[in-house]
């Protein structure tokens, strides 16, 4: 082919050589490149794209086209933070709140569905909140707080006193509302340190869970209305007394008429 066009044979051997070199130093440079944006988007917390990915190059004396930013960052799987990323993250919440109990109240084994609800009432003028966890089997009470605000602390506080006492195994389900106490990230937490998988109601279905309601209306009915409390001291005196006998005397129709504490007894 040289004779053909009159050239030096040297002249092949040097395009041969040439290339050699020059495939490995584009090799050479394409890691480096590669090395510089990624410490750049990390640095950037994962929110920089290709324009400001190449800025920072360029400011740093490297001069690079968008083209071949682009080419690397999806090369090494490198893509920003999107502007929808609240969105994005609502949507997950969302579909993390499932209905697992669906109305199925009846529940054949201890400690393997608990229900959980917060109520407010008024207290000589102050506002006052009660959470409470249920279990499902026996509608016992397994656990009672109260507090001025519905927190997540509340919700999460009572929810370590049922655990400590009732030593639930794994797989647990905990059916509750949508408030935020039971969606806070510090709640699902504890869920997921303990094992427990969580159930939501639907939005605006108080029905979902009836239980919960059901036993904050006799509460009500049968403790707090009829006392005018002087002090958070006497109310406390006041629901301490009446959650003993609500397990431990007073009969339910639902349990064919015995307390939770002689029905987990008797089916025992």
């Amino acid at each position: 082919m040289c004779d053909a066009f009159s050239l030096p044979t040297g002249t092949y051997y040097n395009h041969l050589l040439r290339n050699k070199n020059e495939k490995a130093w584009f090799i050479e440079r394409r890691a480096m490149l590669s090395s510089k944006i990624s410490e750049i988007f990390n640095n950037s917390r994962q929110t920089y794209g290709v324009k400001r990915v190449r800025h920072s190059l360029q400011e740093q004396g490297i001069a690079i086209s968008e083209k071949l930013v682009s080419e690397l960052m999806r090369e090494m799987g490198l893509f920003p933070i999107q502007i929808d990323s609240k969105a994005n993250y609502k949507k997950a919440i969302e579909q993390r709140r499932i209905d697992r109990l669906r109305q199925k109240f009846d529940v054949h084994e201890p400690n393997t569905v608990w229900v959980s609800d917060i109520t407010c009432f008024d207290l000589n003028g102050r506002r006052m909140y009660i959470c409470v966890y249920l279990d499902l089997y026996s509608r016992k009470v397994l656990a009672y707080n109260y507090g001025r605000n519905p927190s997540t602390n509340l919700a999460t506080r009572t929810i370590k006193e049922a655990v400590r006492k009732e030593r639930p195994s794994r797989g647990l389900i905990l059916h509750t509302d949508n408030g935020g106490a039971y969606t806070s990230y510090s709640m699902s937490r504890i869920a997921a340190h303990f094992g427990i998988t969580q159930s939501f109601s639907h939005p605006g279905a108080p029905h979902d869970n009836a239980v919960a309601e059901a036993f904050f209306h006799t509460l009500k009915k049968e403790c707090i209305y009829r006392n005018g409390f002087k002090s958070e001291a006497e109310f406390r005196k006041e629901l301490d007394s009446y959650t003993y006998f609500y397990n431990n005397q007073r009969e339910q129709h639902y349990l064919r008429y015995h307390s939770p504490v002689q029905f987990e007894l008797q089916m025992a």
